[in-house]
């Protein structure tokens, strides 16, 4: 047999192994599918109805997959501030700050910020 032969002419054990994982990997991408389809859900209430001193909040839905919807990082513009409650004011208390992460205040008053922020790469011929 020339090296352009199917795998059935060459092999007929190599080429039946082949048809039982690809028949077996079609029932498994199934179940899987329904598995994702079935843990998707939408909102009952709307966004207005869950702020303000007393949220119409729903009821958990205890689901094979919990939702989890992470909110993109995005910063306050030169000068815009948080519109706060009334009687309340927004100060800015650091700025320059790159990636702060923790704050922790020590007994004399001082807070410490934690930043993450990957180091600088450089070049590894320099």
């Amino acid at each position: 047999m020339g090296r352009n032969a199917p795998d059935a002419l060459r092999n007929p054990r190599t080429a039946s192994k082949k048809r039982s994982i690809a028949g077996a990997a079609i029932p498994v991408a199934l179940v899987l599918s329904g598995l994702l389809l079935a843990s998707c859900e939408t909102a009952t209430v709307n966004v207005a109805q869950g702020y303000g001193p007393d949220p119409a909040l729903p009821q958990p839905n205890p689901g094979l997959l919990p939702t989890v919807n992470i909110a993109p990082a995005s910063g306050w513009g030169k000068g815009a501030t948080p519109v706060p409650a009334k009687g309340m004011a927004v100060n800015e208390f650091a700025g320059g700050l790159n990636h702060p992460r923790w704050l922790h205040v020590l007994p004399n008053g001082d807070i410490l910020v934690a930043e993450s922020n990957a180091p600088a790469m450089h070049d590894a011929g320099s």
